[in-house]
């Protein structure tokens, strides 16, 4: 009997690794399937050559990446992919903004609706949040590729704020400056870990220990939503 017990638990615990690993998979696919809009060749498409990069880093099969690209550049005749904003308020009425990427974004609408009201959340009008964030081009290197000749060239090239985090080198810098600062960093041949024009809040706040248990279950179940692509949010963990 103990022995299957155990099997069943293994079984169980493989089950939610799967189930874990496709939503994973999913996300990347709808990454990769919208940069491939502005074309299917890696080598001329530096946003397509990163989410591959990434989805072969989380061991996403082949296939699959292949047929993410092919949605997305339309091979089979139909590009059904959109991408949207929302913005809402969580607990406390801390400020959310949620991007999607998805084939349907009305049943998506739906699903975080349902997420927010279970979280004693709500859907915001349009600026109603996102005026509480600026847009930046934000790219992320490894430590040890950084140097001094580096940082003074990012800084030519237009980075305006440098972070040292988790042996990671943050770099942001305005959105019309970011593809440039990208081809720098891969012209001194050096591997972006991540890059992506993001929300980041003005100005953060402070919460206490209730809400901020509240508002880590709200970005959790959120993050559960597969055509959820990305999730900002203006308060401090």
């Amino acid at each position: 009997m103990s022995g299957h017990s155990k099997w069943s638990t293994i079984k169980h615990k493989k089950a939610l690794t799967d189930a874990k690993k496709g939503k994973i998979f999913s996300k990347l696919a709808n990454v990769i399937s919208v940069a491939s809009r502005n074309g299917a060749d890696s080598t001329m498409n530096p946003n397509l050559r990163l989410a591959i990069e990434k989805a072969k880093k989380a061991e996403m099969p082949a296939i699959n990446i292949q047929r993410a690209i092919d949605r997305g550049s339309g091979k089979n005749g139909v590009i059904d992919i959109q991408e949207e904003t929302y913005e809402a308020y969580g607990p406390g009425g801390v400020g959310l903004i949620i991007e999607i990427i998805s084939d349907n974004p009305v049943r998506t609408i739906a699903e975080i609706r349902a997420v927010l009201n279970r979280n004693n959340s709500k859907l915001a009008e349009n600026g109603a949040v996102s005026f509480q964030f600026e847009r930046v081009g934000q790219i992320i290197i490894g430590k040890n590729d950084f140097s001094d000749d580096i940082e003074l060239k990012i800084i030519d090239y237009g980075a305006e704020d440098i972070l040292e985090k988790n042996n990671e080198i943050i770099i942001n810098s305005k959105v019309e400056d970011f593809n440039k600062i990208i081809k720098l960093i891969e012209e001194e041949n050096i591997e972006i870990i991540d890059s992506a024009i993001i929300y980041k809040p003005k100005n953060s706040i402070k919460i206490d220990e209730n809400k901020l248990e509240k508002l880590k279950k709200l970005i959790d179940d959120l993050e559960n939503i597969d055509d959820i692509s990305n999730i900002y949010y203006n308060f401090e963990f």
